[in-house]
């Protein structure tokens, strides 16, 4: 698998994290379902490779990920895919 430089990802993953919190609070559960999933799938991708854990940038945002709301609920009550 390529790996994308830290810094790009870094960019990518703070422009959607706030996109996840904010459909997080959404009133639809398929809406909260998602980023609950998807939240599990970025912090992931931050946290794939040696040069990924090590990368501040992508630190801080694997710190914001599991301290936020998101994290919890997505590791206490995500659903079993089918």
């Amino acid at each position: 698998m390529a790996e994308a430089p830290p810094e790009l990802l870094a960019i990518f993953s703070s422009a959607v994290l706030p996109a996840l919190l904010e459909a997080e609070a959404d009133d639809g559960d398929g809406v909260r379902d998602f980023a609950y999933d998807a939240a599990g799938d970025l912090f992931f991708s931050v946290s794939r490779t040696e040069t990924y854990r090590n990368s501040p940038p992508l630190r801080g945002i694997r710190s914001h990920s599991k301290s936020s709301r998101l994290e919890t609920r997505r590791r206490n009550y995500a659903k079993p895919r089918d």
